[in-house]
């Protein structure tokens, strides 16, 4: 049986009830509709890229502080049974880390309230306190499986001694890197070929699964 060593975690509809943070910060701030929207149909239809698709959201942020949207961020329910979920991976001595394309605001809250050594996330930039609506890509759309592999190198693994669990397509890469995948949410079904198991998108039923294989 592998020895696994550490846990990838996708966040946004993994361990938050919100499927995405970009998206909830244009709702909350009334951008979203006719703005935001329309920028992600652009990007899903391959009319921009992803860089593309990121620099138009947080431009729609330039001027706002980091407080605010600290604030907004801090307002993102997780989801019920985190903290059984991060007590079974410490007893089972596994190293978590947060892998997302959505952004550190939120990463950073989670990663410090629950004591997680590794998380890359997208950066939005500040200067003295306000967004410049500029933002640094630190996970693309399809760049999860190399982050996964700077996850193993921070610990000196191997990326097939992580267990990798996520909810949707930008997570494929980061699966096909680790050794074991777990998808949660029904969508997923659409990739069992790629996965090793598909779960609901309750994190009592993560917590069952991560208990069979460790």
């Amino acid at each position: 049986m592998t020895r696994y060593r550490a846990i990838a975690l996708d966040v946004c509809g993994v361990l938050t009830t919100e499927k995405s943070v970009w998206q909830f910060l244009h709702e909350r701030l009334g951008l979203w509709h006719g703005n935001a929207e329309r920028y992600q149909e652009d990007f899903l239809s391959g009319r921009i890229s992803y860089r593309q698709f990121c620099e138009k959201d947080a431009l729609l942020w330039r001027g706002k502080t980091l407080r605010e949207m600290e604030g907004i961020v801090s307002e993102i329910p997780y989801r019920s049974g985190i903290g059984d979920l991060f007590s079974l991976i410490e007893k089972r001595r596994l190293v978590p880390g947060l892998v997302s394309t959505g952004l550190s605001i939120l990463t950073d809250r989670i990663a410090h309230e629950f004591s997680i050594p590794f998380s890359i996330a997208n950066r939005l930039l500040a200067r003295e306190g306000f967004l410049t609506g500029e933002v640094e890509i630190c996970v693309g759309h399809d760049g999860k499986g190399e982050a996964l592999d700077s996850f193993a190198r921070s610990l000196g693994v191997s990326p097939r001694e992580i267990i990798a669990v996520g909810d949707g397509e930008s997570d494929i890469p980061m699966f096909e890197a680790a050794g074991f995948s777990i998808g949660m949410g029904e969508r997923m079904r659409d990739y069992e070929n790629k996965l090793h198991a598909v779960i609901g998108n309750d994190i009592a039923e993560l917590v069952g699964a991560l208990r069979r294989i460790l």
